[in-house]
């Protein structure tokens, strides 16, 4: 598809459902997950910095994990997702009660389509070189810093295991 028939599919799909089911993109899928029984910290949203304030404490509070990629110290202070911006973002779902929800990534590397040889290489360092300090700064705790970097990872990671209730008389090997 060219860009104008995707950037129309995608409208229709907003304004009507995805291919007329009535289930519109974006939040509304985790409405889809609980009706079908699936918890929604089962849901990771990729790139939840393209969402508003709002979307991201919607959809934490429903239990869903916000994660905020491509944390880049290379972005101009001032410009759309700086460093700065994420610290904003952090603080602010934290200063919610929703810092165990909350996922952080580089989002990088050297691989950008289109640009020749794949782009400019990338680092991931800026979590540690400039986001971190940015959060102690503005009064994170070491402990909440962990939250982030270990426990929230390690928690939206793991696998969980379902008792599967089979019925009276079935075999549950």
């Amino acid at each position: 598809m060219s860009a104008a028939e995707l950037a129309d599919l995608w409208i229709d799909e907003f304004r009507h459902g995805i291919e007329g089911s009535g289930v519109k993109p974006g939040f509304e899928q985790i409405e889809v997950l609980k009706a079908q029984g699936i918890d929604p910290s089962s849901f990771i949203w990729v790139h939840a910095q393209g969402g508003s304030l709002e979307g991201n404490m919607r959809a934490a509070k429903a239990g869903a994990w916000i994660s905020l990629d491509n944390v880049n110290a290379g972005t101009k202070q001032g410009s759309n997702y700086d460093i700065s911006w994420y610290a904003q973002r952090i603080g602010a779902l934290k200063n919610a009660g929703l810092l165990h929800r909350v996922l952080i990534s580089h989002d990088a590397g050297w691989y950008s389509p289109g640009e020749e040889n794949g782009g400019d290489f990338r680092g991931f360092t800026a979590l540690f070189s400039h986001l971190i300090p940015m959060l102690e700064e503005a009064g994170f705790s070491d402990g909440e810093v962990k939250q982030l970097l270990v426990e929230n990872p390690m928690a939206a990671y793991s696998l969980r295991f379902l008792q599967v209730d089979r019925g009276p008389g079935c075999d549950t090997q």
